[in-house]
């Protein structure tokens, strides 16, 4: 029996679900760099005596003898974990405009790829990369990739995306119906939980699978 998908590789879906898996644990901040400035700005640079009962702007014996005011120490750690905040979206957004945005940077690898995504984040509710590449095709070699990506960079050929737009957040309706390859229609939220339902029962049963004991041919070859 002929596959249904017999003919597509397989590799460019596993590149792109990789560079999805690698982007889905970043952040606009770190919080590495956001604890560490408020660390050096607090305690280094003792911005943390401005709350105190009897705050300075210089050191001396009757403001390191006050106390500190809890509500003061809050509004301070608040405005200034919000500073930084700001600060690192800023740089963020600075930074973006000369080496790029991994957003971007994504939906450009699944139109090199020639692979479109769907993103689920609710039940009815989702965002879809449009990455049909302009050519129709993936598979190149690096001398056909690098002229096909110099002819589109002339506006030669079509463009990419419906109607020059690539991204496009999606509402599905209750009752969508799907066709899988070699199958009649069905509808697409069962069809879902049945993905996820094969899915969790592979891993189950990959994580109850006893490692095999080994035999005296392995001994040998690790010795």
């Amino acid at each position: 029996v002929l596959a249904p998908d017999r003919g597509i590789s397989a590799w460019r879906s596993l590149f792109v679900c990789n560079q999805l898996n690698e982007r889905l644990s970043t952040t606009r901040t770190s919080s590495h760099v956001t604890w560490l400035a408020m660390a050096a700005l607090l305690e280094g640079a003792g911005w943390k005596n401005a709350a105190r009962w009897y705050p300075r702007a210089h050191d001396d014996d009757d403001m390191l003898s006050a106390q500190f005011n809890p509500f003061t120490q809050f509004a301070l750690g608040a405005s200034l974990w919000l500073l930084v905040l700001v600060l690192q979206l800023l740089l963020r957004r600075i930074m973006s405009i000369f080496v790029g945005n991994e957003c971007h940077d994504f939906v450009d690898v699944c139109s090199v790829a020639n692979v479109s995504v769907l993103i689920m984040d609710e039940p009815f509710h989702g965002y879809y990369i449009h990455g049909k590449a302009p050519s129709s095709r993936g598979d190149w070699c690096h001398t056909e990739l690098a002229k096909v990506l110099d002819d589109e960079a002339k506006g030669i050929g079509l463009s990419r995306g419906l109607d020059g737009c690539q991204t496009f957040e999606v509402f599905l309706p209750p009752d969508l119906a799907v066709q899988p390859p070699g199958a009649p229609p069905t509808h697409f939220r069962q069809q879902l939980c049945k993905v996820f339902g094969d899915v969790n029962s592979l891993l189950a049963l990959m994580a109850s699978r006893r490692p095999a004991v080994p035999t005296a041919h392995d001994i040998a070859m690790m010795s």
